[in-house]
């Protein structure tokens, strides 16, 4: 499986290390085959379920607590064959119960669940499906009742759905009773098990800032304070993370969250001087993302409780109303969550920061960068790929602790590692093969000219 994962990353590399005789690396040919051993069928996979019980069997009881990450991903329209089955690949595909019924329904975005526990260091995606265009929220309703289901029957413990802002998820929290609307507010619905549990409703908060916007809050007292500030001379600049991409945005870079949460910062409100609407703004949000995004636990929830008050009171000013429901029912949630986790199940505190779509996020870049950049990989590809992931993560033996690493980046930094060890070692018994070699030739020399002097 490492061989395989290897390829993907760098096939060029696998070509080196094979043909200079660095590594037993397998043919390019039998990685193929294997690679057509995956199985690509999406939906809830029974067989992956049962190793994912024996996997958290060995967990400990904080680490089997955990929130379901949601997201979909654009894909490519491509079609393979599978030889054994004789049964096409990159079609719709909900699992057993919704399939393609005709070749032109071609996949052209694909579903992922990931699991993300609160009190641990890994991930692990769950399920893949396959679909013509964005699921619709009612069918996206019924695939999470299901997956947490089979997740608590795997011995999960789950307490939230992480999604972001699209408008199928919204139709989905509708679908499950969630709203966020002050006046007929719900950020919860019935956990399908035990109707003494709760599954709370959470937004992906980078998402939930991308969308931030204000009427009263002026953007040209950002820019005109990034032309005043870059004024000044020996580089004594009032607000250094302010640059010119945070000012000329490109339409990419819109949707950047690490240009948003630098513009709304608490440097940037101080360089403000008699427009405090917009400094109060920037300082309220750079507090609001700390809060959220937490890896450490230090205080927050106190924050999180004012700053509700105070959007609360602000909601007027929000143009995008549904950014403002997701962004209640985040804090809300995480409220909520942290009280239910110290009084029912002896947490201490809970770490925010895992409540989002990072190591989703991360999932899918994985992905993209397999065999060069790919931001859009095919559907039979991203599939494929996704199987390959999601089983060495759950598969591979965990190194002196009793957890696995991440389900993305740590894979392909467990390979380059251990190739690099590999090669060290290699190169070092080669040198000292090669030096061996030269003493014995030169001791060998040495012997037969004394021994023709001698002689002579």
């Amino acid at each position: 499986m490492l061989c395989m994962l290897l390829h993907i990353r760098s096939p060029s590399g696998n070509n080196f290390l094979n043909k200079n005789n660095i590594l037993p690396l397998p043919s390019i040919s039998s990685i193929r085959r294997y690679l057509g051993l995956i199985n690509m069928t999406c939906g809830f996979d029974p067989s992956f379920f049962v190793l994912l019980k024996k996997h958290l069997e060995n967990k400990t009881e904080f680490q089997k607590h955990g929130v379901l990450l949601v997201d979909e991903i654009s894909v490519r329209e491509a079609i393979t064959v599978c030889s054994k089955t004789l049964t096409y690949r990159g079609l719709l595909n909900h699992g057993e119960d919704y399939k393609a019924t005709n070749i032109n329904e071609k996949a052209t975005s694909s579903l992922v669940f990931m699991f993300q526990p609160l009190a641990d260091s890994y991930s692990q995606p769950v399920a893949v499906f396959a679909s013509r265009g964005p699921v619709v929220g009612t069918e996206l309703a019924k695939l999470i009742i299901t997956c947490i289901i089979l997740l608590e029957k795997a011995g999960g413990i789950i307490h939230g759905i992480v999604s972001d802002e699209a408008q199928t998820n919204r139709k989905m929290w509708a679908e499950l009773g969630v709203n966020g609307h002050i006046d007929s507010f719900q950020n919860w619905f019935h956990h399908p098990l035990d109707d003494d549990r709760k599954i709370y409703a959470f937004s992906d908060t980078p998402h939930l800032f991308k969308n931030i916007h204000g009427q009263h809050i002026q953007w040209q007292h950002i820019k005109r304070l990034y032309e005043e500030d870059v004024k000044l001379t020996g580089n004594l600049r009032v607000c250094p993370k302010l640059s010119k991409n945070h000012i000329v945005l490109s339409v990419s870079d819109k949707m950047r969250v690490r240009l948003a949460t630098k513009v709304l910062n608490n440097s940037v409100a101080n360089g403000f001087e008699d427009c405090e609407p917009t400094a109060m703004f920037c300082r309220k949000f750079n507090d609001c993302f700390d809060a959220l995004n937490r890896k450490f636990g230090t205080e927050g929830l106190r924050f999180l409780q004012s700053f509700l008050i105070w959007m609360n009171d602000w909601e007027k000013q929000l143009i995008n109303d549904s950014t403002a429901c997701g962004l209640r029912v985040t804090i809300q949630s995480t409220l909520d969550l942290s009280k239910y986790l110290n009084s029912c199940w002896n947490f201490k505190y809970l770490l925010t920061g895992k409540i989002n779509q990072d190591k989703l996020e991360m999932f899918f870049g994985i992905i993209r960068q397999a065999a060069g950049s790919n931001d859009y990989p095919s559907a039979p590809t991203f599939l494929q790929l996704s199987k390959l992931l999601s089983t060495y993560s759950i598969l591979k033996l965990p190194k002196s602790e009793n957890c696995t690493k991440n389900s993305g980046i740590n894979v392909m930094i467990n390979v380059m590692i251990n190739l690099m060890i590999n090669v060290m070692i290699n190169l070092m018994i080669n040198v000292m093969i090669n030096v061996m070699i030269n003493v014995m030739i030169n001791v060998m020399i040495n012997v037969m000219i004394n021994v023709m002097i001698n002689v002579m």
